[in-house]
């Protein structure tokens, strides 16, 4: 049963962290011409923190806001809403 439980949550993980990834090069990408001493890293551990519930706003002052609005927004939809009814639903699959 953990086996299995460990095989559901791989395919949850992959999801979970290539959206991390795309939404990190994202913030990159707007604070590349603005910051030059933020790198992808800082940028994804930023989108880390923001998917387990940790939000910064200070972290981009001198952005547009309404670009970082949108993204914040789908980053939050995604992350803590779509994926965390994949992992509830890929665990009682599981379980039943």
């Amino acid at each position: 049963m953990i086996i299995s439980v460990i095989v559901k949550m791989s395919s949850f993980y992959a999801v979970f962290f290539m959206s991390i990834f795309v939404f990190g090069q994202s913030y990159y990408v707007l604070t590349f011409n603005i910051d030059e001493k933020k790198s992808l890293m800082h940028s994804i551990m930023m989108t880390y923190k923001q998917a387990i519930g940790e939000t910064d706003f200070s972290a981009f002052d001198n952005l547009n806001k309404n670009y970082y609005l949108v993204l914040w927004f789908l980053n939050t939809f995604v992350s803590l809403i779509i994926l965390l009814n994949l992992i509830v639903a890929l665990l009682s699959d599981t379980f039943d």
